[in-house]
């Protein structure tokens, strides 16, 4: 191959490189930035934690907490809810995983 043709193959492989390298980076990028998860299919937390797995919360009265959002049908269902956060999405995940599987959505 003449001198130039190396040239030529050497900066082809830095292309193939960097837009590897580019596209690496965003795919990355995108992963970390996830959008936060709707819990309980957007069913009213409170009430999921209380064993009612069918009343529907609202998309104007939610919380976002590590990667879920939970949604409430009322503001004083959302207020009691995040009083102790914590212990009430452990609960609600228990009510919600052991309801009957016909009920799943």
């Amino acid at each position: 191959m003449s001198k130039g043709g190396d040239v030529f193959a050497k900066l082809n492989q830095w292309i193939v490189i960097l837009m590897t390298s580019f596209l690496m980076s965003a795919s990355v990028s995108a992963a970390l930035k996830k959008e936060p998860v709707p819990a309980y299919s957007k069913m009213c937390a409170y009430s999921v934690m209380q064993g009612d797995t069918h009343t529907m919360g609202s998309d104007q009265i939610s919380v976002t907490y590590k990667d879920h959002t939970y949604y409430f049908s009322t503001e004083k269902s959302r207020d009691q809810f995040i009083e102790n956060i914590r212990s009430n999405i452990s609960r609600a995940d228990q009510v919600w995983e052991a309801r009957p599987v016909y009920d799943r959505r």
